[in-house]
């Protein structure tokens, strides 16, 4: 094992004898080479956050908590990371399945929602029926909780029955069946 002089940077004398070696270590070589261990190090110091990051994020999608984000409509976030049905916007939710199941038009709907809460603008009407049919068919509203490739029934607070889900998603296929 060769042993180093940390002023002159040369090989000094070893317990087996002393060495031959007379080199002469150039300043940026040394910087660059400290460099690079620095790089590895931090490289492998970002991985490993990462890795628990995501390990976190998996742990808490299993448990069923909120992953962060927005909540999403109809819903509040307890200060746990639960859901909970959000007390002002949960029963809009559940207005907008009962409305489309009864057989009125998206563009009915947006426009009741937004005079009767305030929501949107009529200006946003093709914003709002959008948002109409992202509620629709969203399958978070019977329960459903999602996280990547994580998909657990029952893992959150439902707003909307099965059966309404069910006819609402019918419904939905016999009108995109009457466009065509």
């Amino acid at each position: 094992m060769i042993r180093v002089n940390e002023k002159t940077l040369r090989p000094i004398k070893t317990q087996k004898g002393e060495s031959n070696m007379n080199m002469k270590i150039n300043e940026k070589s040394i910087e660059k080479c400290f460099n690079a261990m620095v790089e590895t190090l931090d490289q492998y110091y970002k991985e490993e956050i990462r890795r628990k990051v995501l390990s976190n994020k998996k742990e808490r999608a299993r448990n069923c908590k909120f992953n962060g984000g927005t909540a999403p409509f109809g819903y509040s976030i307890s200060p746990d990371g639960n859901y909970e049905i959000d007390s002002e916007t949960g029963p809009i939710v559940l207005e907008v399945f009962i409305r489309f199941a009864n057989g009125q038009k998206v563009s009915e709907i947006s426009s009741a929602i937004q005079n009767r809460y305030g929501f949107g603008s009529q200006s946003n009407a093709t914003t709002n029926k959008r948002r109409i049919y992202r509620i629709l068919k969203d399958r978070q509203y019977i329960g459903e909780y999602h996280y990547k490739d994580i998909v657990l029934p029952d893992g959150i607070p439902a707003i909307v029955s099965d059966e309404l889900y069910s006819k609402v998603q019918n419904r939905k296929k016999m009108t995109q069946k009457g466009r065509k």
